[in-house]
Protein backbone atom coordinates (compact mmCIF):
# COMPACT_ATOMS: atom_id res chain seq x y z
CA UNK A 1 0.00 0.00 0.00
CA UNK A 2 1.06 3.09 -0.58
CA UNK A 3 2.48 5.49 2.29
CA UNK A 4 4.51 8.69 1.21
CA UNK A 5 2.92 11.55 2.29
CA UNK A 6 0.22 13.03 -0.40
CA UNK A 7 2.08 16.27 -0.02
CA UNK A 8 5.21 15.36 -1.26
CA UNK A 9 3.62 13.24 -4.31
CA UNK A 10 1.70 16.59 -4.94
CA UNK A 11 5.10 18.86 -4.98
CA UNK A 12 6.05 15.89 -7.17
CA UNK A 13 3.19 16.15 -10.09
CA UNK A 14 2.61 20.20 -9.68
CA UNK A 15 6.51 20.40 -10.66
CA UNK A 16 6.10 17.65 -13.69
CA UNK A 17 3.30 20.17 -14.81
CA UNK A 18 5.51 22.60 -15.84
CA UNK A 19 6.94 22.01 -19.35
CA UNK A 20 10.25 23.82 -18.37
CA UNK A 21 11.13 22.18 -15.37
CA UNK A 22 10.74 19.29 -17.01
CA UNK A 23 13.46 19.99 -20.03
CA UNK A 24 15.31 21.22 -16.69
CA UNK A 25 15.22 17.44 -15.54
CA UNK A 26 16.23 15.74 -18.73
CA UNK A 27 18.94 18.29 -19.17
CA UNK A 28 20.51 17.43 -15.58
CA UNK A 29 19.53 13.87 -16.33
CA UNK A 30 22.38 14.43 -19.93
CA UNK A 31 24.60 16.51 -17.88
CA UNK A 32 24.58 16.31 -14.27
CA UNK A 33 26.28 19.02 -12.19
CA UNK A 34 25.08 21.95 -14.28
CA UNK A 35 25.09 25.28 -13.08
CA UNK A 36 22.00 27.49 -12.95
CA UNK A 37 24.08 29.99 -15.85
CA UNK A 38 24.49 26.71 -18.12
CA UNK A 39 20.99 25.50 -17.68
CA UNK A 40 19.82 29.66 -19.17
CA UNK A 41 22.35 29.70 -21.55
CA UNK A 42 20.71 26.27 -22.68
CA UNK A 43 17.56 27.82 -22.18
CA UNK A 44 16.75 30.24 -24.97
CA UNK A 45 13.91 33.00 -23.80
CA UNK A 46 14.05 31.97 -20.40
CA UNK A 47 16.40 34.61 -17.95
CA UNK A 48 18.91 33.22 -15.25
CA UNK A 49 15.80 34.44 -12.50
CA UNK A 50 13.37 32.28 -14.19
CA UNK A 51 15.61 29.32 -14.46
CA UNK A 52 16.53 30.12 -10.71
CA UNK A 53 12.61 30.18 -9.94
CA UNK A 54 11.92 26.55 -11.74
CA UNK A 55 15.14 25.05 -9.82
CA UNK A 56 13.66 26.42 -6.37
CA UNK A 57 10.04 24.48 -7.33
CA UNK A 58 12.69 21.48 -8.17
CA UNK A 59 14.29 21.47 -5.03
CA UNK A 60 11.62 21.82 -3.09
CA UNK A 61 9.89 18.63 -4.66
CA UNK A 62 13.01 17.06 -3.78
CA UNK A 63 13.52 16.03 -7.26
CA UNK A 64 16.85 17.85 -7.44
CA UNK A 65 19.69 18.68 -5.19
CA UNK A 66 21.90 21.59 -5.52
CA UNK A 67 25.83 21.64 -4.16
CA UNK A 68 27.96 24.62 -3.43
CA UNK A 69 31.03 23.82 -5.58
CA UNK A 70 33.66 27.39 -5.25
CA UNK A 71 31.44 30.30 -6.72
CA UNK A 72 28.89 27.83 -8.13
CA UNK A 73 26.29 26.18 -7.56
CA UNK A 74 25.68 22.75 -9.37
CA UNK A 75 22.09 20.96 -9.51
CA UNK A 76 21.78 17.30 -9.41
CA UNK A 77 18.84 15.26 -9.87
CA UNK A 78 18.14 13.44 -6.34
CA UNK A 79 18.74 9.59 -6.68
CA UNK A 80 15.26 8.63 -5.00
CA UNK A 81 13.38 12.34 -5.40
CA UNK A 82 10.88 10.44 -8.47
CA UNK A 83 10.05 7.09 -5.81
CA UNK A 84 6.91 8.47 -4.45
CA UNK A 85 5.27 9.18 -7.38
CA UNK A 86 6.47 6.10 -9.00
CA UNK A 87 5.39 4.41 -6.04
CA UNK A 88 1.94 5.87 -6.83
CA UNK A 89 1.59 4.75 -10.47
CA UNK A 90 3.20 1.86 -10.48
CA UNK A 91 0.05 0.83 -7.44
CA UNK A 92 -2.67 2.65 -9.38
CA UNK A 93 -1.17 1.16 -13.03
CA UNK A 94 -1.77 -2.44 -10.92
CA UNK A 95 -5.05 -2.39 -9.65
CA UNK A 96 -7.86 -3.59 -11.73
CA UNK A 97 -9.72 -1.17 -13.68
CA UNK A 98 -13.42 -1.95 -13.96
CA UNK A 99 -14.94 -1.52 -17.12
CA UNK A 100 -18.40 -0.21 -17.72
CA UNK A 101 -20.23 -0.92 -20.68
CA UNK A 102 -21.61 1.75 -22.63
CA UNK A 103 -25.32 1.74 -22.53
Amino acid sequence: MFNASEGQVDRIFLALGDQTRRAILLRLSASPGATTSELADRAPGLTRWAVMKHLAALREARLIVTMPEGRWRRHYLQPDGFEPASTLLTELAAEPVAVTPDP
